[in-house]
């Protein structure tokens, strides 16, 4: 199984949402990690899939930078 990491900010129309209705289907994706670095996409995931298991979502309350994002999704991945 594998652990799918997102770091993202301000990208849920453009990419996230159909990014994530796509590797929802795929068995092989076990979890999809997303860290957030203002809170805005975290907050429109959850409208749109609700509390999905598969789905964990971050949000960074203090910006860190892309790479520090991506870092931490990273860190909190299981696989």
């Amino acid at each position: 199984m594998f652990s799918l990491c997102i770091p993202t900010m301000n990208r849920f129309d453009s990419f996230l949402r159909k990014s994530i209705e796509k590797y929802l289907t795929m068995d092989l994706v076990d979890e999809i990690i997303i860290t957030d670095e203002t809170g805005d996409d975290v907050k429109k995931i959850k409208e749109t899939f609700g509390d999905c298991p598969k789905i964990r979502t971050y949000v960074n309350y203090q910006r860190s930078g892309p790479f520090m994002n991506k870092y931490k999704c990273c860190k909190l991945a299981k696989n």
